[in-house]
């Protein structure tokens, strides 16, 4: 290796905490001594642990309620849009989609309205909408 492109990388790799906030750079911190000789092991552990981790993801929509005066509307879409971003993928099967329904209810700010809604059967993600709102 060059000795300027070697400087390079040690340069980057030891600048790189500068640019992190607290808990990345705590993440970063407590890696195996070898991971830090290394820029591409580096940026393959910070991928896989702060870009493509789908757990936050998920634990948003596990967690996710209805804001206090927050349209039922928009949190619908809020939260199919968090299902999505987890990969929950609630199109792809029945009980999927009913685990999703169901999440969805108990999400909501009114539970009247949940426990009402939870006693319907819907076959699809858009019956939710009503036939006047669709399309």
């Amino acid at each position: 290796m060059d000795e300027t492109l070697r400087t390079s990388v040690t340069e980057k790799i030891a600048w790189f905490p500068s640019y992190l906030s607290k808990t990345v750079r705590a993440w970063f911190n407590q890696l195996q001594p070898h991971y830090n000789h290394s820029w591409k092991d580096i940026k393959r552990n910070f991928g896989k642990e702060w870009i493509t981790n789908p757990l936050p993801k998920a634990d948003k929509y596990y967690h996710m309620t209805q804001e206090p005066e927050e349209p039922l509307k928009t949190f619908f879409y809020r939260f199919n849009s968090a299902g999505q971003s987890a990969r929950m993928e609630y199109w792809k099967s029945a009980s999927k989609l009913e685990d999703h329904i169901g999440r969805l209810f108990m999400a909501l700010e009114d539970e009247s309205l949940g426990d009402r809604l939870s006693q319907m059967v819907f076959s699809s993600i858009d019956d939710l909408l009503g036939p006047r709102r669709r399309g």
